[in-house]
């Protein structure tokens, strides 16, 4: 269900930089999203890519909530590497 995705991967990433208590950032955030985040979708979701992406914010959390910094850059980092060249192939 891609509108479940995108609702909730928006929660979940808007809510991890809501953790750094910058409002302003959130906001922009928020905004650039809700701006760019249709381009492609087809082509993700046919892929799988979406399930995948999904599946890394949990290894994310895990790393977050566990108070192992160098873990949650990790995570971060893997799931960065290729989340930006997903979106920006499709």
């Amino acid at each position: 269900d891609v509108t479940v995705f995108l609702e909730a991967d928006r929660d979940f990433h808007l809510n991890m930089l809501g953790l750094l208590e910058n409002g302003r950032l959130v906001q922009l955030v928020e905004m650039l999203r809700d701006q760019t985040r249709l381009y492609g979708l087809r082509t993700l979701a046919e892929e799988g890519k979406l399930v995948t992406t999904s599946l890394e914010h949990f290894d994310l959390l895990e790393a977050v909530l566990s108070g192992d910094p160098d873990k949650a850059a990790a995570e971060m980092a893997r799931h960065l590497a290729h989340v930006r060249g997903d979106w920006a192939d499709a």
